[in-house]
């Protein structure tokens, strides 16, 4: 399952349910998609 996350550029991506409010993530710019934690 997946949720959407607002970041900080102002961009929603959907992240996966296990990320946190706070966590910092990798986001592919290209696609706007999650890769990963931080």
């Amino acid at each position: 399952g997946s949720k959407p996350a607002t970041v900080d550029t102002g961009a929603v991506v959907n992240v996966p349910l296990f990320v946190n409010i706070g966590d910092e993530i990798l986001v592919d710019t290209r696609t706007g998609e999650y890769m990963s934690r931080a």
